[in-house]
């Protein structure tokens, strides 16, 4: 479990580098990215491509990263793995995704 809540400098560069670093052994994976303001589509495709089908347990919070996307979504739904049992996922105040993110994530969902 790692938080990163209210690093305003944090950028995508960054998120990258630890999705680079991820195990591919990892079954439970908890990241707080909370008011990272500077985290964009960019950094959550990095990291859902870096999510490994091991993977158990997600909890993934981005509240208040108001540069995502329907795009970013896009990219971490379509790297859901079937084999997570608990899922989490914050995207509050995350002003610019809409329905069709919504609807991204939800057909992931609903194939796993």
């Amino acid at each position: 479990s790692l938080n990163f809540g209210f690093c305003e400098q944090l950028t995508d560069a960054g998120l990258a580098a630890l999705a680079g670093a991820l195990s591919s052994n990892i079954q439970e994976l908890s990241l707080d990215f909370w008011h990272c303001k500077q985290l964009t589509d960019a950094g959550l495709a990095a990291l859902a491509g870096a999510l490994s089908s091991n993977i158990q347990e997600l909890s993934l919070d981005f509240w208040f990263c108001e540069q995502l996307t329907d795009a970013g979504l896009a990219a971490l739904a379509g790297a859901l793995s079937s084999n997570i049992l608990k899922l989490s996922l914050n995207f509050g105040f995350c002003k610019q995704l809409t329905d069709a993110g919504l609807a991204a994530l939800a057909g992931a969902l609903s194939s796993n």
